[in-house]
């Protein structure tokens, strides 16, 4: 797509965010026919309106190998920016996925949350997370109220969904694990 292109169909239709697009095209590639369960940020919180959500929104695919893939919208950019237009990088250059046994969505609000605040983290300080980085929980638990012995994360990149091109420059998938 040329700039003039982009400008254009920024034009057209209003509503019209790239990079949300392609992150969803890259799953439906990977899960298709499958409707994930969606989970937003309260418009009031995302942090483009003055909140502390730096992360647009969420979704989980049920994987047939028993588990939620989960994937991030806001770390790379999701909307029509004409600065970013074939950037180096789109945004921070990755979006979180994590891979959680569940069955349910419900059961995984938790991973939600503690990417908010890695998201969060990474806004924050200007600090991206590099491959093979260790996240220290610095021994307590990663999931509130639970008593999983899960205390730390490694940052590697996903093995399903390894990176994509878009309008705004490529980014990877990096996955969480725990």
């Amino acid at each position: 797509m040329t700039r003039n292109e982009y400008l254009a169909r920024a034009q057209a239709e209003d509503d019209w965010a790239p990079g949300w697009a392609e992150i969803d095209e890259a799953f439906k590639r990977l899960y298709p026919g499958v409707t994930p369960s969606h989970f937003g940020a309260d418009l009031a919180a995302r942090a483009m309106f003055g909140g502390n959500e730096y992360i647009d929104g969420y979704s989980l695919f049920p994987s047939p190998n028993g588990y939620q893939h989960l994937v991030t919208y806001g770390m790379s950019t999701l909307y029509v920016d004409e600065e970013a237009f074939g950037g180096e990088f789109s945004g921070w250059g990755y979006e979180m996925t994590m891979k959680i046994a569940a069955t349910d969505p419900a059961e995984c609000r938790w991973a939600i949350g503690s990417l908010s605040r890695l998201g969060r983290h990474t806004y924050t300080t200007k600090r991206w997370f590099e491959p093979h980085q260790f996240i220290s929980g610095q021994g307590a638990p990663l999931r509130d109220t639970s008593t999983t012995r899960l205390t730390s994360y490694l940052f590697v990149q996903d093995t399903e969904v390894p990176g994509i091109e878009t309008v705004h420059g490529p980014w990877t998938s990096s996955s969480w694990l725990v």
